[in-house]
């Protein structure tokens, strides 16, 4: 997207309690404070009603038929090249509920139910009533749709865990243009600059022939220096991360 084009932007509005924990994390559950790309892609797949992907393996078989989800997984694909996404923390402080929970680590999942699992006790963090502002752009004949289906979602929305609802709010397509300048936002940014955070841009999946690996990026949360963004109409400045 270059010059001016249209956008879709929304608030999203948990009104509870959120968390994005970290991959990889061994003493303890921390929290990303932004939602991840893949979580943001995985609510809008909701809303538009795509069918889940999870547990779709070779230990799970005759959920879902091997053309039907070879189908999916290029529409999957196509959305993933074809939509950008932008993000800005709408919180001022910080607030962040650290307790203790019991988890139940997946060890093998061809084992029965009472052997396949590893019980143990962790730090878990969570997000309390956070809000974040969403921006979308894409092909102009990909945008509606989204509007519509964060409008009227098929599915009830969540934002992380499956029981963090989430409400989206303000979604409107908006005007925006495309500033070659430098300056300094406030919304999430490329790169690591006080506040770093590496997050999952593409997902792990597991297939009939083995692991995929995911993708990660390196943003700052807070903001930074670009050397170009985007405007709309109302002032709102912002970069897509992916």
């Amino acid at each position: 997207m270059t010059g001016t084009g249209r956008i879709v932007q929304a608030t999203l509005d948990v009104p509870v309690e959120c968390a994005f924990h970290k991959a990889g994390a061994v003493n303890g559950l921390p929290t990303s404070p932004v939602p991840p790309v893949t979580t943001i892609r995985g609510m809008l797949y909701n809303a538009l009603g795509r069918p889940s992907l999870l547990l779709q393996d070779r230990y799970s078989p005759g959920l879902m038929e091997k053309e039907d989800r070879e189908q999916e997984e290029k529409r999957r694909e196509q959305f993933r090249e074809n939509i950008r996404i932008g993000l800005s923390k709408r919180t001022g402080e910080e607030k962040v509920h650290t307790h203790l929970l019991s988890r139940h680590q997946l060890q093998d999942r061809r084992k029965s139910d009472d052997k396949r699992y590893k019980k143990y006790v962790a730090n878990t963090d969570t997000l309390i009533q956070p809000k974040f502002k969403l921006f979308l752009g894409g092909p102009e004949e990909a945008l509606p749709p989204l509007k519509n289906a964060l409008e009227d979602p098929v599915r009830p929305l969540s934002l992380g865990r499956s029981d963090d609802l989430v409400d989206v709010r303000d979604v409107a397509m908006v005007k925006v243009e495309h500033v070659e300048k430098q300056a300094s936002l406030s919304c999430v940014v490329p790169g690591g600059n006080d506040d770093p955070e590496m997050l999952p841009v593409v997902p792990e999946t597991f297939g009939s022939y083995g692991a995929v690996n995911g993708s990660v990026k390196l943003v700052s949360v807070s903001g930074g220096e670009v050397d170009s963004y985007y405007k709309t109409n109302d002032g709102e400045r912002f970069v897509f991360i992916d």
